[in-house]
């Protein structure tokens, strides 16, 4: 069977789009109840203005050893993150419960991908929250050592000098 052509994206359509996902950015998700298995959907909402002061003070200590993880510069990988959250898992789990609207215990329950799922839309639809808190807890300290790190282990040369490399000729 052959497929049809696509139609042509309208750039203006899909900058509406990205700008309704900036002004809402709930996430609509489908998982499998997991005590029926039926297909359920379930939406990870941003945290809006009262919840947001109410999870500050809930996720303190998960939000905190997170700022730990970016001071101590062990966050640039998945591994670090994945390690905090386990150690908070009940934390967490309380988090996406307020943040879907389904208990705790419920969303303990999902498969693993589900699960995963879940806990991906709630740090997109909560980038914001958790950027904020976790940046403003890491302390002073954490852009400075993260811009040295970033830098060239060899300057360049000032303009207009000539290199020391033989291939490199004018």
């Amino acid at each position: 069977m052959a497929r049809k052509p696509a139609k042509p994206r309208n750039p203006a359509a899909a900058s509406d789009a990205d700008a309704l996902a900036i002004l809402d950015p709930d996430i609509a998700l489908e998982v499998a109840d997991p005590d029926t298995g039926a297909p359920v959907q379930i939406t990870v909402h941003e945290f809006r203005f009262r919840e947001g002061l109410e999870m500050r003070a809930l996720a303190g200590p998960l939000i905190a050893d997170l700022a730990t993880q970016l001071d101590d510069g062990a966050a640039s990988s998945g591994g670090g993150v994945e390690a905090v959250l386990a150690a908070h898992g009940d934390l967490w789990l309380e988090i996406a419960a307020r943040a879907t609207g389904r208990e705790a215990d419920w969303l303990a329950r999902l498969r693993d991908a589900d699960a995963a799922r879940v806990s991906g839309a709630l740090w997109q639809a909560n980038m914001s929250f958790f950027v904020r808190h976790i940046v403003a807890g890491a302390g002073p300290g954490w852009m400075a050592r993260l811009s040295a790190s970033q830098t060239s282990s060899q300057p360049l040369p000032p303009r207009g000098t000539e290199t020391s490399d033989p291939s490199r000729r004018h």
